[in-house]
């Protein structure tokens, strides 16, 4: 409740996404390869068709969400077993003429529609990926959340009035199991644990509570402080130093996260001056 929100990076992949869905049978499936390969083999063609160094590149690109669930020691032989797939079972479906379907034929257009959007975007939002603005990005998302460098422990008891705070102070000054006093009084989320928040920097709580908790040290218990959550009475269990995380060691998520961050402002300023029509859906019976 008193937490700010903290920085966070998820990667997602346009294109595997989008070629996934091209060939869903392979991704999905429990991973049961199906030639039997000795150690350091790796396949060269599947009924004639050649399997080139540049094809398994390309698969790899399409397998990377699915490849970072399995062990490493497992990609190639994934990569044999969805190549060798692929090029058995297309040339049974163009044999039986589904390559001809109209269904076929526009799924191949969006696909290829959307493979093209994810290249373009690419294209567009690298130059937006800089070591400066990945610097940038370290130092005020992640420096400033780590403070100076100091983490404190507390408990704290959270109280609708100044008056219910003041009695719960006293009775924890005069020596009350504070962790039993939040149990009982506290309104907050944290009363079931005692009043327990952890360890948190002061850039990760509001900041009068973070001002009175950084003001203290272990054992001491605060003064009513009032928050826009209500009144607080607080404990220091701890406090102890903390290194963040180095530039170096995030690098590759800060990245991720500037180019989803580019490409979301990308797609909402051509959106935007896109001529899009729209009519009332048909409402269900």
């Amino acid at each position: 409740m008193l937490s700010k929100l903290s920085f966070k990076i998820k990667k997602t992949s346009f294109m595997s996404i989008c070629l996934g869905a091209m060939f869903i049978s392979s991704s999905c499936v429990p991973f049961v390869p199906i030639v039997k390969a000795q150690a350091q083999e790796k396949i060269t063609s599947v009924n004639g068709i050649e399997i080139s160094d540049e094809k398994r590149e390309i698969a790899k690109t399409i397998l990377q969400e699915v490849l970072q669930q399995i062990p490493p020691q497992q990609h190639e032989e994934y990569v044999d077993r969805y190549l060798t797939e692929t090029e058995v079972v297309y040339g049974l479906a163009v044999e039986d003429g589904l390559d001809k379907n109209d269904l076929f034929e526009k799924r191949i257009d969006l696909m290829r529609k959307r493979l093209l959007l994810d290249m373009y975007l690419e294209k567009k939002t690298a130059e937006k990926v800089t070591d400066e603005e990945i610097k940038k990005v370290y130092e005020n998302q992640v420096l400033a959340q780590s403070g100076n460098g100091e983490e404190v422990r507390a408990r704290h008891v959270l109280l609708k009035t100044k008056e219910e705070a003041i009695d719960v102070m006293e009775k924890a000054k005069a020596g009350d199991d504070f962790a039993d006093l939040a149990k009982e009084f506290s309104t907050g989320p944290s009363g079931a644990q005692g009043g327990d928040l952890g360890y948190f920097t002061a850039e990760r709580m509001v900041k009068p509570f973070s001002d009175a908790a950084f003001a203290m040290k272990a054992g001491d218990i605060s003064e009513p402080v009032q928050t826009q959550f209500g009144w607080h009475v607080i404990k220091v269990e701890d406090r102890r130093k903390v290194e963040p995380p180095s530039l170096e060691s995030l690098k590759d998520q800060i990245s991720t996260y500037l180019e989803q961050q580019a490409r979301a402002q990308l797609l909402s300023h051509v959106l935007q001056n896109a001529d899009i029509k729209r009519e009332a859906a048909a409402k269900a019976e």
